[in-house]
């Protein structure tokens, strides 16, 4: 989340905008605008900002999940995979000659 410093009227500062204040949504680091390289902010339009060490507990997780270690659980994904699969619209493919003889 970012915190603008809000002039006397109540409407953002943008002159002091290196100093407004970015909060972690994950746990409660807080860092200022101008040292936000190392933190993580997605493209999207969720306004989700991850610190360095919750972007890194993140995507840890993520990797985990997409390639377990368990060799049990790898084949658990896969035939559940395969049933999602399986029962999905069958598209047909057509296979068009282009010369014919």
């Amino acid at each position: 989340m970012i915190i603008p410093l809000r002039s006397p009227d109540g409407k953002p500062d943008y002159t002091r905008f290196a100093e407004w204040f970015a909060l972690c949504d994950q746990c409660d680091a807080k860092t200022v605008l101008s040292r936000l390289d190392s933190w993580l902010i997605p493209r999207t339009t969720s306004g989700r900002i991850y610190c360095p060490r919750c972007a890194c507990r993140t995507a840890q997780q993520l990797l985990t999940e997409a390639f377990p270690a368990n060799p049990r659980q790898r084949t658990r994904i896969a035939v559940t995979r395969l049933r999602t699969a399986l029962r999905g619209p069958l598209r047909r493919l057509t296979y068009r000659p282009r010369h014919a003889r």
